[in-house]
């Protein structure tokens, strides 16, 4: 049974005032809503989907010039009921995840491979990760990379919660050694693959916030097709937003030079739900 379809990876053209476009797991405005999960059944969850990939893209996909600072996200499945999916998995479609620029994990230069990016594009994937069960978690995480010819300013990532699942709050307090730890986030000024920091979902001097289904999102969450504001009936489900390079007027995302330099220029965000 299918559920929540996630576009993988995109290229944004980010203003350096405003972000124009955000990224999503499931818009109403794109994609029709996925059918209920069961009690009993497994369910097959996706971070992509030809669908998704196609509608998605079509008014986000850009020409990179001078002077334009682009943002590359790549989104995987990196957990399920807390065990980690291990691995890279290349989305032959769009080129985004075998970016020369992201940080070459393996070792090995220009062979498509790149462990960073760890996680499944669907579950379940022999060998890769099961089907998820009721009751049982997923971790998703959405990765970032700053990917243009210019720094980029005022970047926001937005993450609609996908349908059939709830939001865990406090997922990541044992290993955050905190409290309403709800969001791992990632962009350190050294090569590393775990995060440096976890937010909570909060209204707080924090990164990240987490807007329950319903409420009103912030007017940086825009629509991926038409750059209008997210509205709070598209927030069926809930809504994690972190602002990357937001908190002070001078924070930029420097743009990436070469394969994971400078560290500032690529992160990820990482957030837990539970299957309904």
């Amino acid at each position: 049974m299918s559920t929540p379809f996630v576009h993988t990876s995109i290229r944004l053209l980010v203003s350096s005032a405003i972000i124009l476009g955000s990224y999503f797991a499931l818009s109403k405005s794109v994609l029709a809503a996925p059918p209920p999960i069961s009690n009993t059944s497994t369910g097959s969850f996706e971070a992509t989907s030809s669908t998704a990939t196609g509608t998605v893209t079509s008014n986000l996909t850009v020409t990179d010039v001078t002077g334009s600072p682009i943002i590359t996200l790549v989104k995987r499945i990196t957990a399920i009921n807390g065990v980690a999916v291990t691995g890279f998995v290349d989305d032959p479609a769009p080129p985004d995840d075998t970016d020369p620029k992201w940080p070459d994990s393996d070792g090995v230069p220009n062979n498509n491979v790149n462990d960073y990016l760890r996680g499944a594009i669907a579950c379940p994937t022999t060998g890769i990760c099961p089907a998820p069960q009721p009751t049982q978690t997923i971790e998703y995480t959405i990765y970032f990379l700053s990917n243009g010819n210019t720094n980029a300013t005022n970047v926001t990532i937005c993450d609609l919660i996908p349908a059939n699942t709830t939001f865990v709050s406090g997922a990541y307090n044992i290993v955050g050694g905190g409290s309403n730890l709800d969001i791992a986030f990632l962009n350190s000024t050294s090569l590393q693959i775990p995060p440096n920091a976890y937010l909570t979902g909060l209204s707080d001097s924090d990164r990240g916030n987490f807007y329950p289904p319903n409420t009103l999102p912030p007017t940086t969450c825009k629509k991926p097709t038409t750059n209008a504001t997210l509205t709070a009936s598209d927030n069926t489900n809930g809504l994690v937003v972190v602002d990357v390079a937001k908190k002070t007027a001078s924070e930029i995302l420097p743009l990436a030079i070469s394969a994971g330099n400078p560290a500032t220029s690529y992160g990820f965000m990482r957030f837990t739900v539970k299957v309904n």
